[in-house]
């Protein structure tokens, strides 16, 4: 998701997200109510996922949402404490572009 600075009469211009290509914009009014959010924050809004999902999901509910459209309900269940957490992303020539994060579970304190 790419943020941009809409200029308007406003002294900062309003905030709007940005399609990939560039070719539309929406004003992101609500984005992050709870932080601030400015022109070259990362947001997460859903997943981003690999084309060929054999080479695995970003999210727990979209393979969920997958398996239940193709079998008629879902199989995979939702992490729960104890579980192990691991994010990797891997570049073209398949190294790492950052590192693997790894996160055990745990209750919140």
């Amino acid at each position: 998701m790419k943020l941009a600075t809409y200029k308007d009469a406003s002294r900062d211009g309003q905030l709007v997200v940005v399609s990939r290509d560039l070719s539309t914009a929406h004003y992101a009014t609500g984005i992050a109510n709870t932080r601030p959010v400015s022109t070259g924050s990362i947001v997460g809004a859903g997943p981003a996922s690999n084309a060929d999902w054999s080479q695995g999901y970003s999210c727990i509910a979209e393979k969920r949402a997958l398996e239940t459209a193709d079998n008629g309900k879902a199989s995979t269940r939702f992490m729960k404490c104890g579980d192990t957490l691991r994010i990797e992303v891997k570049g073209k020539n398949g190294q790492s572009v950052f590192g693997a994060i790894e996160q055990e579970i745990t209750p919140l304190a």
